[in-house]
């Protein structure tokens, strides 16, 4: 069972960026199984029908590039990358409902909508380059699930920023310290974890 963290940040909004890493290395939503990607991304997370269409270039799911937002489903153990565009031919050939796809029919989603299991799944979430300056906050915000491991190593590293913004911690609810939190955590335990940017 997962450990509850909770860091309050309304005092400096800011320093969210300092959890970034945990993004752009993924974190886990557990949302519906069978759902579609456009769901996922607009219901779940909360991301715009025009920032979806204009902000985000490349979405990869399990490493394959995605062209059917409302075909293509996620399923348990999925691993769904967002990027805005990328540089160079590369960049050009993955980017969603680009000119150059047919270039990429090896890595491409070609029978998207094959799996329609039902229950639970927990869909890691990789955010890159703009879209995780852009999305990164509204991540964390909604709550996800880290590893203890991760979360300690993000926590020392902005330990004094998290200090001298004001930042409150919360284990299960409850006020708690730097050294409370460390005693608590497993390397690799599941931690939910929730940021607060607002009061």
């Amino acid at each position: 069972m997962a450990i509850s963290v909770s860091i309050d940040l309304s005092k400096s909004p800011e320093l969210v960026s300092c959890f970034h890493l945990l993004v752009l290395k993924g974190v886990i939503l557990t949302t519906a199984a069978g759902i579609t990607v456009r769901r996922l991304l607009c219901d779940q997370i909360g991301i715009e029908p025009d920032y979806l269409e204009n902000g985000i270039q490349t979405i990869l799911l399990d490493g394959k590039a995605v062209d059917n937002l409302d075909e293509t489903v996620v399923h348990d153990g999925a691993v769904l990358a967002l990027s805005a565009a990328m540089p160079g031919l590369a960049g050009a050939v993955l980017r969603t409902k680009g000119i150059l796809r047919g270039l990429r029919r090896e890595i491409s989603m070609d029978n998207p909508a094959l799996n329609h299991e039902a229950g639970p799944a927990n869909v890691t979430v990789k955010l890159f380059n703009r879209v995780l300056q852009d999305l990164g906050a509204r991540l964390l915000c909604r709550g996800v699930t880290v590893t203890g491991k991760d979360l300690l190593n993000r926590l020392t590293g902005c330990r004094q920023e998290l200090r001298d913004g004001g930042a409150v911690l919360l284990l299960e609810g409850q006020p708690a310290d730097f050294e409370i939190i460390k005693s608590c955590l497993c390397t690799e335990q599941s931690v939910r974890l929730q940021i607060v940017t607002s009061g």
